[in-house]
């Protein structure tokens, strides 16, 4: 098996399936990394290089730490829809293959939600109607970028992309990196061009995106239209070749019912001829069984005859016998002996015929049996008949199974025979050719239902979008609310700052009042004194006239403005 080192592929025609994961190990930073290669053929190994559209990059080419990266917004109203469908399987990949190997990667079944949770997906999904936008890591070697950057077709420094410029580029799926709490995929640049118009003394060198856009379009419109009318010209030969088949088919089926239809009349026919030998042993029987009948019958009779002239006989013998003990003379004895001989005679005369019947009854009995004999007989026949019968049925079952067996080697035969003049190599061919649009027509089933699942996903993502657009817009309204909120509560403090300043104003009102008051209260104890101090000296005047105070200040003052006033 060789692994070569890359091969550019559009990512329209990737098989996500041909993807192929190596264990992930150990990297620099205590991280694990499950390296990607994809399957082109049975012993061909590769990097997967991907040729994607082109795309405004919003951060131009930024480095972070010791990290290179670009930002690249994928519009999916316009051109990028199959590029975002395309991402979508990846990240939905990378997921079944982690679930699928977590118990040999990490000796533990991960959960499926929690693998979930924890995938960070290649796109990131921006609030606020922005664009998505799709992260691609550029490789270093000390302070070096690794990848080529082209202005046209001159090597330019990556100083030379700048936030919205629109970018063509050739990225590789390098890797998936796990950390403790995350897994995500690892998306390398290879190459970058933009088309700006400025010149740069670097050659020319290993160029891997072409300018000619259009002429690629058109060679591979070409190369579609050349496959489409080889597959309908297979196809053609194909449907000759079915219906070809259905003819031979159809004539094999048609002999087939034929035969079938001979062997049923056959059946028939043996099946009415069991039916009327049936038919007539049952008659036989029939008659038999009256002949029967009608003997049982006869001899009944003559048995009963027997009887009554034997009863006649011992009725007479017995009447003889009385008459012997009556006789007394000779007479009468020579007349009995003559009677008695008569009589003897008459005996042996009914002994005879009663031998007579006794030998007629063994004669009946004898024909009796020989007639349950010859049933007997005739019933082996037919047992042996019905015998014969299932074994004509049974070889006509074997001929049957010679004939389908002879069909067969037939068949054999004819194929071996096409083998040989040629025919049924091509008959194979057509039969590979036959599976091979069956295979075509089962991956474009397959592929259909993925398009469908991404589709799906792509919903069920944008679903998701929609729903954090509505979480943003919630927790807008809620900052809103916590602003107006803010808002008011510095307007109750400011009101309330306002109340105490005018309290505090109204106060210090207030105490200027009463040092005002105070003040006046003074100046009337001083002259207080002195009208006292006058009142000494001349103790004549009247003192109410001059001390009086002035009924308006006497409210306002209370008792505590004296004791200052006092200790003042």
């Amino acid at each position: 098996m060789s692994k070569n080192n890359f091969s550019i592929c559009d990512f329209r025609k990737i098989n996500v399936s041909k993807l192929e994961y190596s264990s992930p190990k150990t990297i620099q930073g205590g991280n694990q990394a499950s390296y990607i290669y994809y399957r082109e053929s049975h012993n061909k190994l590769t990097s997967l290089f991907i040729r994607i559209p082109k795309m405004r990059t919003s951060s131009g080419i930024c480095r972070k730490s010791s990290h290179y990266y670009i930002d690249l917004e994928l519009d999916l109203n316009n051109e990028h829809s199959d590029f975002f469908d395309f991402l979508i399987k990846i990240d939905k990949n990378n997921r079944l293959i982690t679930f699928q190997n977590s118990i040999e990667w990490f000796n533990d079944q991960i959960p499926q939600d929690t693998i979930e949770d924890y995938y960070i997906p290649s796109i990131k999904l921006n609030a606020g109607g922005k664009n998505s936008t799709f992260n691609i890591r550029i490789p270093v070697k000390g302070n070096t970028l690794i990848p080529q950057i082209y202005n046209n077709n001159t090597i330019v420094d990556h100083s030379y992309v700048s936030p919205h410029d629109f970018v063509d580029c050739i990225i590789s799926l390098a890797e998936i990196r796990y950390s403790s709490e995350k897994f995500y995929p690892i998306w390398n640049l290879i190459q970058l061009r933009i088309n700006k118009q400025i010149t740069s003394p670097y050659p020319i060198e290993n160029i891997l995106i072409e300018d000619d856009d259009a002429k690629l379009e058109r060679d591979n419109s070409i190369k579609e239209s050349e496959r489409l009318e080889e597959l309908r010209k297979l196809e053609k030969k194909r449907q000759e070749e079915e219906d070809k088949q259905k003819k031979i088919k159809e004539q094999e089926e048609q002999e087939e019912i034929e035969k079938q239809r001979k062997l049923k009349e056959e059946q028939e026919e043996l099946e009415k001829q069991r039916k009327l030998k049936e038919q007539e042993e049952l008659e036989k029987q029939r008659k038999l069984k009256e002949e029967q009948e009608e003997q049982e019958e006869n001899t009944r009779n003559k048995k009963d005859k027997h009887k009554n002239e034997k009863d006649v006989i011992e009725n007479f013998k017995k009447n003889l016998n009385n008459k012997k003990n009556n006789i007394k003379n000779d007479d009468i004895n020579n007349l009995m002996i003559n009677n008695i001989i008569d009589i003897d005679n008459i005996l042996i005369e009914n002994e005879k015929e009663i031998d007579i019947i006794n030998v007629e009854d063994d004669l009946e009995n004898i024909k009796r049996k020989q007639k349950l004999n010859k049933l007997e007989r005739e019933r082996i026949e037919r047992e042996k008949l019905n015998k014969i019968l299932e074994e004509e049925q049974l070889e006509k079952t074997k001929l049957k199974e010679r004939l389908e067996h002879e069909r067969l080697l037939k068949e054999k035969l004819m194929l071996k025979k096409q083998d040989h003049d040629g025919i049924f190599k091509e008959k194979m061919e057509r039969e590979k050719l036959r599976q091979k649009l069956e295979e075509e027509r089962l991956e474009k089933e397959h592929i259909l239902q993925k398009i469908e699942e991404e589709r799906l996903e792509t919903e069920r993502l944008r679903k998701l979008v929609e729903e954090e657009e509505k979480i943003l817009e919630q927790e807008r309204l809620e900052e809103e609310a916590r602003l107006l909120e803010e808002e008011r509560l510095k307007e109750i403090e400011r009101q309330k700052e306002e109340e105490n300043r005018l309290e505090e104003e109204k106060r210090i009102k207030i105490e200027k009042e009463k040092k005002k008051k105070l003040e006046k209260l003074r100046k009337i104890q001083l002259e207080m004194e002195e009208l006292e101090n006058d009142i000494v000296t001349n103790s004549q005047k009247p003192i109410d006239k001059f001390y009086s105070v002035d009924p308006d200040i006497e409210e306002e003052l209370n008792v505590n403005d004296f004791e200052e006033l006092s200790f003042g």
